[in-house]
């Protein structure tokens, strides 16, 4: 298994806030993983095509509540760009990647 660290931005509608990005990538197209952000950890699932193409659902915890998203986007093994929403809620998750290993699956 393959896992990807991206320090990413999370462009919010109270403004911009950074955190990390971790994927854990076995042979299927399916991968989970988890959003760091806000002094919180949130898993997501997500579809990746070959193509970078994806689709993506989780929770994000913010300080008022936690928001239930759905989005698409793409991810690359270099950066990532997806479009969240939940609700009325609509950001944008942007980042490049930081480090790459291998990992056994336990």
């Amino acid at each position: 298994m393959k896992v990807y660290k991206y320090a990413v931005t999370l462009h919010t509608q109270l403004g911009a806030r950074s955190g990390t990005f971790i994927r854990y990538v076995g042979d299927s197209c399916s991968e989970k993983g988890y959003i760091e952000v806000l002094g919180k950890r949130n898993p997501y699932t997500a579809r990746v095509e070959a193509t970078g193409k994806c689709t993506i659902s989780g929770t994000i915890g913010t300080l008022i509540k936690d928001l239930n998203f759905q989005g698409e986007g793409y991810i690359y093994p270099d950066k990532l760009e997806i479009f969240l929403w939940g609700g009325r809620t609509r950001c944008r998750l942007e980042g490049t990647i930081e480090e790459v290993r291998d990992e056994e699956i336990l």
